[in-house]
């Protein structure tokens, strides 16, 4: 043990990452450790400087992430406020190619979660000793995370580290920060894991939510069914057939409408592929009523013959004993049929 203790201070050098790190690029080599991309990256998010939080007295830790072709693609932030409970909060950045805007996720985190952050943030920003290595390793396509940390003593701490590299602690820290976000919001914590890349996917994944949000996830987890979102064609049919209820409203462009399940699973099998659809809110209208409103986006053979994307909506429904099933679908200005109604509707007032 005391041989242990002795080596630590050996691996932790008084050398701040920022300093010499080459996380200060991200994989394409955007500079990353100037104030001005700093300034930049906080502006994304409407988040302010963490000279804010200090001059307030809250302490705080974030960590910034940039996916592998330098996309900021969220932020997460615990803080605790003089007179107040720990919270933590997830922020997706600000929309591009005209996106509605997320409004961000909180929670209050637990005094045992923060505690255990902060903990492990202690030498977050130093920078560790590197040990030779006989074989050189390649990584492309590396995430990035900027953490910034206030301590109660308002003293500012900053560390960046690239997913590819293992000479600072800065990504096990903010890997224990979206651990801690995912476990203080139950509607995150429903979303499968194994469907996500990791957890700040998951996290974004999350902030779609809304509504009944545990509903909202559980019908997600279904949508994510393995081949549902991208099937390759009729063959697909019979495989997927249990997703769809045996009544129900299916309007596909150019297709007539059906109102059974097998019918809207070859349809949806053989089309889907080439059009996927991609579900930008997942709205709960009850614990057994979700509600999918996103893009229907038409491919063609080449860009010229490509067509506009159209808004679409996918109902899923659980009823009569089974799990979260699509009871109706329809896309763009196609009509709906008169008098329909959704499986479950149906089968509640038949006599």
């Amino acid at each position: 043990m005391k041989a242990m203790l002795t080596a630590i201070p050996a691996l932790l050098l008084a050398v701040p990452v920022l300093a010499q790190s080459p996380s200060c690029r991200d994989d394409p080599t955007q500079p990353r450790c100037v104030a001005e991309a700093e300034k930049a990256q906080r502006a994304l998010y409407d988040a302010p400087p963490a000279e804010d939080y200090a001059r307030q007295k809250t302490r705080m830790v974030r960590a910034f992430f940039v996916d592998g072709y330098g996309h900021d693609v969220g932020l997460v932030t615990l803080w605790y406020a003089p007179a107040a409970e720990p919270r933590v909060a997830w922020r997706m950045p600000k929309p591009r190619n005209g996106e509605d805007a997320m409004a961000p996720i909180d929670a209050t985190l637990t005094l045992s979660a923060w505690r255990e952050v902060t903990a492990a943030g202690t030498y977050f920003d130093r920078a560790l000793a590197q040990l030779p290595q006989k074989e050189r390793s390649i990584c492309l396509h590396g995430w990035t995370t900027r953490v910034e940390m206030v301590e109660a003593d308002g003293k500012i701490r900053r560390g960046i580290q690239s997913g590819c590299g293992d000479d600072a602690l800065v990504w096990p820290l903010a890997r224990r920060m979206t651990a801690a976000a995912i476990a203080a919001m139950p509607a995150c914590a429903l979303l499968d894991a194994e469907k996500t890349r990791n957890d700040i996917t998951r996290l974004n994944k999350c902030n779609r939510l809304s509504g009944d949000r545990a509903a909202a996830a559980e019908a997600t987890n279904v949508y994510d069914a393995p081949w549902f979102a991208n099937p390759r064609g009729e063959d697909f049919t019979r495989a997927l057939t249990y997703l769809f209820a045996e009544q129900l409203d299916v309007a596909w462009p150019g297709e007539p409408v059906v109102t059974d399940g097998e019918a809207a699973a070859r349809i949806w099998s053989r089309h889907v592929g080439d059009a996927p659809f991609f579900p930008h809110v997942i709205f709960g209208e009850t614990a057994d009523r979700v509600r999918m409103d996103g893009m229907l986006v038409m491919r063609g053979a080449s860009a010229q013959t490509a067509r506009e994307p159209l808004p679409a909506t996918l109902i899923w429904e659980r009823c009569n004993g089974f799990g979260f099933r699509v009871t109706r679908f329809w896309a763009g200005t196609t009509p709906l049929r008169p008098g329909a109604e959704t499986s479950c509707s149906r089968r509640s007032i038949a006599p």
